[in-house]
């Protein structure tokens, strides 16, 4: 029920997203868009063989061991009180013993907690259109280098600056439409556009990946898509995985996961789902609702990579997939090549494992976030049917009600 309930939030956000693009265009035209692309070239496209993954659907285990994935669990549980409710959570990030997550739905606010505790410590809020206010938070990022929040006001078309304790900074306004960002090297900054509407400029209207440097110009720009395939723009945040400079990135509803790097994108997995991947123009014509009827129902045959983020660090490459409704947790461990993939995972390691949601991730390891419902239906699961977790896991739940804030969870994986 609860990924039904994911599918549904999903849907239904960028299906009002595609009704409102148009009435914003307003704010962008083709003279500005074509002075940001003076100095523009494509991404170098590096032709590589690519790893092909093959999942055969028909062998997916209904649980796989924690302890044959992971070397180290830990969890945060975020403080609940009356200012620091949190009612979803798109994307996270860690850093200066700080934990920002945001929660675009509900409150379009950025809730920051203590990383080692999960003490609440404040929240930046939207409050109005002026220079050094926001109206919206589609999604944010952090910039390590300068210390600094970034908030994409997706409604004022502008990126809003704080430091790490909510002062704000700066604003700068936004030229082109897109769904999610990050920061390289050198002030460098690139965007995942993922079909959002920049009809109004030629030269980037059909690019999934723009690349900013630090003079606001675009200088390379990559993914191009075919517009017959623009109504489908199911996506969720975490479409980039940032390994210093370099980026892992899955293009919404394919099965090739690409690394950014240098100015170049290659291809470097493909996944093959043997008889169960999508045609190849599964997307041509289709709006995301017709999309959803035909492949997101339970007596459908594909699968596909699940957009809510792909993580790769040196040790594994980790993703989801949609198969009949249900999502299926993929791991492929790069040294060894073996792949192992299945519904749930048991704990056996004195801790309970739910993985949740993928948020971001830390210095090699996944950062994931389970709600409070999620939690307080695995915990009277767990302490009856379970007889190998610890006590502190048992007094960690045993007080969790369903309207609490939840936990974030950080995992380590084990080397194979």
């Amino acid at each position: 029920m609860k990924y039904i309930k994911l599918l549904m939030l999903l849907f239904i956000t960028f299906s009002c997203n595609n009704t409102k693009e148009n009435n914003r265009s307003f704010r962008f035209n083709n003279t500005n868009c074509k002075k940001l692309l003076e100095h523009t070239n494509e991404l170098v496209e590096l032709d590589t063989v690519s790893k092909v993954i093959k999942i055969d659907l028909n062998t997916t285990k209904d649980l796989i061991m924690a302890s044959e994935l992971f070397e180290e669990v830990k969890y945060v549980s975020l403080e609940t009180n009356d200012k620091s409710v949190i009612g979803s959570v798109s994307n996270v990030a860690i850093s200066d013993s700080k934990i920002f997550i945001a929660d675009p739905y509900i409150s379009s606010s950025i809730k920051v907690f203590e990383s080692d505790s999960g003490r609440y410590m404040f929240s930046l809020k939207p409050s109005g259109k002026g220079p050094n206010e926001f109206l919206s938070m589609l999604t944010f990022n952090i910039n390590e280098s300068n210390k600094e929040i970034v908030i994409n006001d997706d409604r004022m078309s502008k990126l809003v600056h704080f430091d790490f304790n909510g002062n704000f900074i700066r604003s700068q306004k936004s030229k082109f439409r897109f769904n999610e960002f990050c920061f390289l090297s050198q002030g460098k900054m690139i965007f995942h556009t993922h079909k959002r509407n920049n009809v109004f400029c030629d030269g980037i209207k059909n690019y999934g990946i723009l690349i900013q440097d630090s003079i606001s110009q675009i200088t390379k720009k990559g993914a191009r898509f075919n517009e017959s395939t623009r109504d489908v723009t199911f996506s969720g945040f975490n479409s980039f995985c940032q390994n210093i400079d370099a980026i892992t990135y899955n293009f919404p509803l394919s099965n090739e996961i690409y690394v950014i790097e240098n100015d170049t994108i290659r291809n470097k997995y493909v996944v093959d789902f043997c008889e169960n991947n999508l045609p190849k123009d599964f997307d041509v014509n289709k709006t995301d609702r017709q999309f959803s009827k035909k492949y997101q129902v339970k007596d459908s045959d594909y699968a596909f990579i699940y957009p809510d983020g792909v993580f790769e660090d040196s040790i594994v490459l980790h993703f989801n997939v949609l198969y009949k409704t249900k999502l299926i947790n993929v791991f492929y461990f790069k040294r060894s090549g073996k792949t192992l993939y299945a519904y749930g995972i048991k704990p056996d390691m004195n801790e309970f494992i739910l993985m949740g949601k993928y948020v971001g991730n830390i210095d090699g390891k996944l950062i994931t976030y389970v709600s409070g419902q999620e939690l307080y239906q695995y915990s009277r699961w767990l302490m009856q049917n379970e007889n190998t977790i610890s006590q502190e896991v048992v007094d960690k739940l045993d007080n969790i009600v369903e309207s609490d804030n939840g936990m974030l969870g950080i995992l380590k994986f084990k080397k194979q």
